[in-house]
Parts: C-alpha cells; structure tokens; sequence
C-alpha cells in the first residue's frame, strides 16, 4: 500500500511539473557556450515559438540539439541531430504528460481493486 501511494504522489508531483514548470529555460542553454564541447547556440522565432539550436561535439561528432519552447518559454520538445542521421526525439512535454498520466491512471485503478 505504501509503495503504490509512494507511486501515486511520484506521478502528481511529475505532472504537476510538466503543466507547470520550464524544466530548462532559453537563457539557460546559453550558460552551455561556457562549457567546452559547445561551439554554437542560435535563437530563433517562429510561428509564436521559440527555437534554439545548439551547436556542440560528442564523441568527435558535430551534434546539433534542437530545443523547442512554447511563448512561455516552456521547453516542449528536445531534439537530438549528429551529424547526418536523422534527428532523434530526447523529450517531448506532451508525451510525457501523456505517458505520466496513464502511469497515474493505471496504478489508481491498482489500487482501487
């Protein structure tokens, strides 16, 4: 009983931080250009979000994340580019709100049996 309380509190305190929260800020990022691996961050506005790339080297490799905020400047979606694959989702707001809030769904109906 206690864990699956313990599991209940987990995912409100998650949702309530995806709803709520930035989780990382556009002024943020820029603190990375101090950081020796990152070469590069560009700001852009587009369709009422904001998009900042970052430029940087992982393993010896030209990677390129794609962040995503919407006009709160809440991040939405974190995308990943090395070199010429294609980009990789890291994060997603709206999946992961989706995906904490069938966890909570489910371990409510657990413990209602």
């Amino acid at each position: 009983m206690a864990t699956t309380d313990y599991r209940v509190q987990k995912n409100i305190d998650e949702i309530f931080k995806l709803i709520n929260y930035p989780l990382v800020t556009p002024q943020a990022l820029l603190d990375n250009l101090d950081l020796e691996h990152y070469s590069k961050i560009t700001y852009t506005k587009c369709n009422e979000q904001l998009m900042v790339e970052l430029n940087c080297s992982v393993l010896g490799r030209e990677t390129k994340y794609l962040y995503t905020f919407n006009i709160d400047k809440k991040l939405q979606t974190i995308l990943s580019k090395v070199e010429n694959e294609e980009p990789y989702l890291i994060f997603s707001r709206s999946d992961s709100l989706k995906a904490s809030i069938q966890s909570y769904q489910q371990i409510s109906k657990e413990k209602a049996c």
